[in-house]
């Protein structure tokens, strides 16, 4: 398993980087987050389509992530490569300009594509809380500009979930 770590704010313990052989774990507890995938969608989150096409039903998920606790974080591996936090400039100028729609929890990364397995992959991220996730299947290694996008979207999950979570209060 590889996974990136791009945010120095969150709660695992290793740095920023891409990882090889990867230990997740869940933190989704500590950030007041669901126990677990089925308890996510007893609450109601989701309710039509989980992460997009790559895992568009539940029993999708479930397939996938197990029934137990959601890994939302890194809990060790071996860094094989850096990540390039990317500014609103540096994604505008490679094609990634979302105009108003670009918030402040909204940013990009790359990472070197020359480190990734160059076969098909599910690539998926969760937040820390376990509250949403996304996930999109590939059949090669993508660009740059496409991770790039894909943090995009990331973030803006992050910033309408804390959002709601202010709204509703902490999560059950």
């Amino acid at each position: 398993m590889f996974a990136v770590r791009f945010a120095a704010s969150n709660d695992s313990p290793v740095a920023l980087g891409l990882y090889s052989g990867v230990q997740t774990q869940s933190v989704a507890l500590q950030n007041l987050g669901y126990s677990s995938l089925q308890q996510y969608y007893n609450a109601g989150f989701n309710k039509n389509q989980t992460q997009g096409s790559a895992l568009a039903t539940k029993d999708a998920a479930f397939n996938y992530y197990g029934t137990g606790s959601i890994q939302t974080s890194i809990a060790s591996g071996t860094k094989i490569g850096d990540v390039n936090l990317l500014t609103a400039q540096a994604l505008s100028a490679m094609g990634l300009n979302f105009g108003a729609n670009m918030g402040s929890q909204t940013f990009g990364f790359s990472i070197d594509k020359s480190l990734l397995p160059s076969s098909s992959f599910l690539a998926n991220i969760y937040m820390e809380c376990g509250n949403d996730g996304m996930a999109y299947s590939a059949s090669a290694t993508p660009e740059p500009m496409t991770m790039g996008g894909a943090a995009l979207g990331i973030a803006a999950i992050g910033g309408l979930k804390r959002m709601r979570r202010r709204k509703e209060g902490t999560a059950s």
